[in-house]
């Protein structure tokens, strides 16, 4: 199984590291299982397949979790990418597959509420909904780059307004009775705590345009490692109440 990608080294020269060409997976495990282990190879699979890397053995992204190091509570993250075997942008027609796996602690709850800023991404998402490791766009918009207001994160909108994801986790808003999330036209991750919620009847995809913010009652930004986020305010539109927000965690308690 390992044959398929083999663990690479620090020094390797690859195509991710050249031209983000690759993707990855960071994963919850909470005593050494993956509670969203079904979400993550769903968009493991299809990224693969997308960057031109073929179809990943059945139980590759499991294997891999299994054989990190680490407490049996950690974060572990895997990448995938090739080996850079001429110069140039063209993809290899037999690309030599590459992989990275880390394990990090797990961070402390979180408790709080965030305030977030509004960010315009600029050029569209070559591959909407993957994980792929071209994240230039986030490290750009990140408020630390900036003192104009300081944020604890960014909500993205794409060139016509429309929202897209905030940096590192994935955007509801309560409206109307109902959570709606970004519908990944305009591009983002599609999320695995996401997808979870969605499975669940918890939110319904919409496309949603960032003056959406002015009506509604309640914004969340949720991932697979911390889980649900509440945001108390949101640059130009004030602030936001918990109660739907309270409601939906305790309704659809995280799954570890």
């Amino acid at each position: 199984m390992d044959d398929w990608a083999p663990q690479g080294s620090v020094d390797a020269v690859n195509r991710g590291l050249l031209y983000g060409h690759g993707c990855f997976e960071t994963i919850r495990v909470a005593g050494d299982e993956a509670p969203l282990l079904r979400q993550h190879e769903a968009r493991f699979l299809a990224t693969a397949a997308r960057l031109g890397f073929g179809v990943p053995p059945a139980g590759w992204l499991a294997h891999r979790i299994r054989t990190s190091k680490g407490q049996p509570d950690r974060v572990v993250r895997i990448v995938l990418t090739c080996t850079a075997t001429s110069r140039g942008y063209a993809p290899p027609r037999s690309p030599q597959l590459v992989s990275f796996t880390e394990s990090f602690a797990v961070p402390d709850p979180f408790h709080g509420n965030l305030e977030v800023g509004i960010q315009r991404v600029l050029g569209g998402d070559p591959l909407p909904g993957a994980k792929h490791l071209s994240r230039l766009g986030q490290v750009l918009s990140h408020p630390s780059r900036t003192d104009e207001y300081c944020a604890d994160d960014s909500l993205l909108v794409d060139d016509k307004g429309f929202l897209v994801e905030a940096l590192a986790a994935n955007i509801l808003v309560h409206l109307d009775g109902a959570w709606l999330t970004p519908d990944l036209t305009s591009g983002g991750v599609a999320g695995t705590f996401r997808a979870w919620l969605l499975e669940r009847g918890a939110a319904q995809q919409a496309r949603m345009h960032v003056g959406m913010l002015a009506r509604c009652t309640s914004v969340l930004l949720v991932n697979s490692v911390r889980g649900y986020m509440p945001v108390s305010r949101v640059e130009y539109f004030g602030q936001y109440e918990h109660g739907a927000t309270r409601k939906l965690m305790s309704d659809h308690p995280i799954p570890w």
